[in-house]
């Protein structure tokens, strides 16, 4: 699993060991100080650089990671988030643009730091775009199931369900239900619709204190073995986390 870019980043440590160093040649000569304080115009452009490299919301990629696992370890499609998805495009999109500029300078610090960006970034982005395999991958194994999710979907999962599922119906007609009798032709019946393991026991960690479907009490910071089915509101409502 992926959890660099939600930790200390190694671009922010190498920019804290930087700016150590600069301190310490600021005090290793009292007759340079004056020089050292001014800075010239290439450490000007590169602090700007670094700060808009900075401002970037760590929330907002934990919050990807966290949908990231759960729908990795979810039997069924979770909701998609379509602000999150915006924020996180429009961020990288800046992040890119930084990371450009720093790369003309030609600099071999400044190449440094700008290689460093551009692996958290990647990794960020590799997340967003697992998260999107993942979902997609869940439409394919239940198409006919999917329909019933439509409010789940963004509008392009939407569009590709829809796609989809005219492939996935007329390869069955062409292979299976043309050489059938009529009767037996019906994809809509309930016995025809393959779905999500429901049943399956997982591992969750309490959030919030809850009580089984048995009756008992769960503290937060325990973890349990519990079926999907019996944990899926409890899931939804942020009380606990699916873990396996």
């Amino acid at each position: 699993e992926d959890r660099g870019f939600v930790g200390p980043s190694p671009l922010l440590a190498l920019q804290e060991a930087r700016r150590r160093q600069i301190e310490q040649n600021k005090h290793k000569n009292d007759d340079d100080t004056a020089a050292a304080e001014k800075p010239d115009a290439s450490d000007a452009f590169l602090s700007e650089q670094e700060e808009e490299l900075e401002h970037v919301p760590n929330e907002l990629y934990a919050k990807l990671h966290g949908y990231w696992l759960q729908e990795r370890n979810c039997p069924e499609l979770l909701k998609y988030d379509e602000q999150m998805v915006q924020e996180l495009t429009a961020e990288f999109e800046q992040q890119q643009e930084g990371i450009d500029q720093l790369l003309e300078s030609g600099e071999a610090h400044t190449l440094l730091i700008a290689n460093l960006a551009q692996q958290d970034l990647d990794r960020a982005k590799f997340v967003l775009s697992d998260w999107l395999t993942q979902r997609l991958n869940k439409i394919e194994t239940y198409p006919l199931h999917m329909r019933e999710k439509r409010e789940y979907m963004s509008e392009k999962e939407w569009e590709y369900l829809e796609s989809y599922g005219r492939l996935f119906e007329d390869h069955l007609h062409k292979t299976v239900l043309d050489r059938i009798p009529f009767a037996f032709r019906n994809l809509d019946e309930p016995g025809m619709i393959d779905k999500p393991d429901y049943e399956g026991y997982h591992f969750w960690s309490v959030k919030e204190n809850i009580f089984s479907k048995e009756g008992n009490e769960l503290e937060v910071g325990s973890c349990v073995v519990a079926k999907y089915v019996d944990m899926e509101e409890n899931m939804k409502q942020g009380k606990v986390e699916l873990l396996i």
